[in-house]
């Protein structure tokens, strides 16, 4: 079954697969949606602690500048973490194993 609305969230799909059924819908979300909780939470404190403590660092700066040089060079390889966050619909859980892997 296709969502009315293309690309659509979690909690649409998971609407879908139960059948139009309510309640089994919130089980179903949930189970999908932890992974990204997580993941949402990791980055919560690594933004945290990277604005306390880096963020007026030289290195800090030069490395955003290398990220940005990378992307740039290779825009389908090297995605910054913030573009991924904010500009894709990648969900978090993957968006933290790409930027591990980079």
């Amino acid at each position: 079954q296709m969502c009315p609305y293309g690309r659509c969230s979690p909690c649409c799909r998971a609407f879908l697969w139960a059948g139009h059924e309510c309640c089994a819908v919130l089980p179903e979300f949930s189970k999908v949606r932890v992974p990204d909780d997580h993941a949402i939470a990791d980055l919560a404190m690594y933004n945290y602690v990277e604005m306390r403590a880096h963020v007026n660092s030289r290195w800090f700066l030069f490395r955003k500048h290398v990220e940005t040089f990378l992307h740039l060079m290779m825009p389908k390889t090297i995605i910054p973490l913030y573009t991924m966050v904010t500009f894709t619909r990648t969900r978090y859980h993957k968006v933290v194993e790409r930027w591990h892997w980079q």
